[in-house]
C-alpha cells in the first residue's frame, strides 16, 4: 500500500482522493513488469564502396580522341558535299 504525501495514511490503489484528508492524489496504480527495454541503434554497417573507375582509362582517351576528329572531319565533309556541280 502506498502512503498519502500529504497525511501519511495508507492509500488503496486506484484513489484519486486521500481518505484521510481528501488531498488529491495522482492514481497509484499496482506494480507492473517494467517496459521491454528500447533497442539502442548504432551506425549501420558501411557498404562496399566502389572503387574502379566509371569509365577505363582507354575508353577515355578514345571518346577524347573521336571528339577531337569530330572537329576536324566535320567541316571537310561539309566542304566537299558544297561543292558546285558543273553542267
Amino acid at each position: 500500500m502506498a502512503a498519502c504525501p500529504y497525511c501519511t495514511a495508507s492509500i488503496a490503489p486506484g484513489l484519486y482522493q486521500c481518505p484521510s484528508c481528501a488531498a488529491p492524489l495522482v492514481p497509484v496504480q499496482p506494480s507492473a513488469a517494467p517496459p521491454a527495454p528500447q533497442p539502442v541503434y548504432g551506425s549501420q554497417p558501411v557498404t562496399a564502396v566502389r572503387t574502379e573507375p566509371v569509365v577505363s582509362t582507354s575508353s577515355w582517351v578514345g571518346y577524347v580522341l573521336l571528339c577531337s576528329c569530330l572537329g576536324i572531319i566535320g567541316p571537310i565533309i561539309v566542304m566537299n558535299t558544297a561543292k558546285e556541280e558543273s553542267v
